[in-house]
């Protein structure tokens, strides 16, 4: 029994999301440092602002954030066959990539500030364009983080975040202490991007320093695992982004920075939850290219996921206004009370989702991005139709979470308990542990 234990301890999975989790939870106290101090130091309607401008910067930077597993499935592979040759000429190839995606982007918000502004019931130009060049940056400065996954470089990927969750935080506080407000929290973000960017490269200086070769990259491939994986990505990240954009369209500026914070704290679910799809990922790309099983990884991250998920919902339905003192030193967020519970449910669901999303991405099984658009249509649809509470907009996003949830794991089940491909998605017994 003994011996289990310490080799669950020092399973790969386990011992590289221990180390992601302790960075990330040092990282997170950071990041609500930084939120607590702007709930309480922005108005209710300037804290929804900054919130909608969030998710406007992840909505129009999906394809940067979808790139990720791209990135991290082909150069992991590289990774793991030693072919530095084609890590490097794959790194500075995708970046003019990303170069162009961003450039076209930040000439969007541009071309359409005023239109975007008036949908977002934002009347500060100069926030959308402080959001615009946000997504710019991102989209020019993503593609190391992931390849520091691939390279199974957990431990700096952790110092990075809590760097710039440190740079975020000090910089946001000293921008709207001397007045700069939302737009100093945006800042905040660009710097705080930009800065471990940088410190990015010297675990990565093989990419700048040794000699270029021609290495031959079958991009024909790389784009039939990365449109459809950027559609998966989207259509994930929509859902916990459309909902508080939409809230922000639909309802007054005090509501919408009402939803902002109840999503604030639901959203602690998930930033716990998320190293470990993070290490996972990687060692399921590894496990596949070496034809190795590695269905155990995709059960023992559920399960890792699971339990402080469920710890975390109790507690808020127990003590929901304990919970939002913690968070919020404004009386008026107490009436969001009765809502934070079903909505740390959802953020659950949506967790769980993630991490089986990864997984199907991680064995290239691309076609899991037509039921996930599928929901994430439903998704918005419904919330048109429904908006009259915050409770219909949480109960929509929940169920087609927890529907899409079901259905992608049947569809495992399924293929892995039956003889030959499954006719659906390709997928064979040989997933089975």
């Amino acid at each position: 029994m003994k011996e289990k234990v310490l080799a669950l301890i020092k399973h790969p999975l386990i011992k590289g999301s221990t180390v992601i989790l302790i960075g990330s939870f040092f990282g997170n106290v950071l990041n609500f440092l930084f939120n607590l101090f702007m709930s309480r130091n922005l108005s209710i309607s300037e804290y929804g602002i900054l919130a909608s401008l969030i998710s406007l910067i992840s909505l129009f930077g999906f394809p940067a954030g979808a790139i990720v597993p791209t990135i991290v499935n082909f150069a992991a592979i590289y990774f793991a066959k030693g072919e530095l040759d084609n890590v490097r000429s794959f790194y500075f190839k995708i970046n003019k990539l990303l170069f162009a995606m961003g450039t076209i982007t930040l000439i969007v918000f541009i071309l359409f500030v005023n239109q975007i502004g008036d949908f977002f019931n934002i009347h500060n130009n100069f926030l959308i364009l402080l959001a615009g060049i946000n997504v710019f940056v991102g989209f020019i400065t993503v593609a190391n983080m992931p390849l520091l996954q691939a390279k199974l470089s957990f431990k700096f990927i952790t110092i990075l975040n809590i760097f710039g969750s440190l740079i975020k935080l000090i910089l946001g506080v000293v921008l709207v202490f001397i007045g700069f407000a939302v737009g100093g929290a945006m800042w905040a973000y660009l710097v705080s991007t930009l800065l471990p960017y940088m410190l990015s490269f010297i675990p990565l200086r093989f990419l700048l320093f040794a000699k270029k070769k021609s290495s031959k990259i079958e991009f024909k491939k790389l784009f039939s695992y990365g449109f459809p994986t950027s559609l998966a990505l989207f259509g994930l990240s929509s859902f916990i982004t459309n909902d508080i954009i939409l809230v922000k369209h639909f309802f007054t500026p005090i509501n919408a920075g009402m939803y902002a914070g109840l999503s604030l704290i639901g959203r602690v679910i998930y930033f716990i939850s998320a190293p470990i799809g993070t290490v996972m990922f990687p060692l399921v790309v590894q496990k596949h290219a070496k034809r190795e099983k590695y269905l155990n990884l995709l059960i023992l991250s559920l399960s890792t996921i699971l339990l402080p998920s469920l710890i975390f919902v109790i507690s808020y339905f127990l003590f929901p206004d304990l919970i939002i003192r913690i968070f919020f030193k404004r009386d008026e967020y107490l009436a969001i009370a009765p809502f934070i519970g079903f909505f740390g449910i959802f953020i659950a669901i949506f967790s769980l989702l993630t991490v089986t999303t990864n997984f199907y991405l991680s064995i290239k099984k691309t076609n899991v991005f037509v039921p996930i658009i599928i929901g994430a249509i439903i998704q918005v649809l419904l919330i048109f139709l429904y908006h009259n509470s915050f409770f219909q907009i949480i109960f929509v996003s929940g169920l087609t979470s927890f529907l899409l949830l079901i259905f992608l794991l049947l569809n495992l089940f399924i293929s892995n308990n039956k003889q030959g491909k499954n006719k659906f998605w390709g997928l064979n017994s040989s997933l089975i542990v």
